[in-house]
């Protein structure tokens, strides 16, 4: 496995004259995918760290969406409440 990450303390960047801080984390990598993330930036000039950033920046809200829709369908289903399929609710509003 392949640990990447370098930084341990928060940097902040000029940007547009707003400051940005980024926190460094450390994630493990099969050698696998560490090998595909380090053609991938040496094929496009590009740091391993831009990757990963776009990667997360890609997928976080899908994940936050997921994990929020898991939550209500467990609240729904520890509330007791009955449900019915939804052909019937659609047929009793005309949709």
């Amino acid at each position: 496995m392949t640990l990447v990450a370098v930084r341990t303390q928060p940097r902040a960047i000029l940007v547009s004259q707003e400051e940005v801080v980024s926190v460094a984390i450390s994630i493990r990598l099969t050698p696998e995918d560490e090998a595909r993330l380090e053609a991938l930036a040496r094929r496009t000039g590009r740091s391993k760290t831009f990757y990963v950033r776009e990667a997360i920046h890609e997928h976080l809200g899908e994940l936050e969406e997921q994990f929020w829709a898991d939550s209500v369908v467990q609240e729904w289903e520890n509330s007791g409440r009955q449900s019915r399929p939804a052909q019937e609710l659609w047929a009793e509003l005309g949709v």
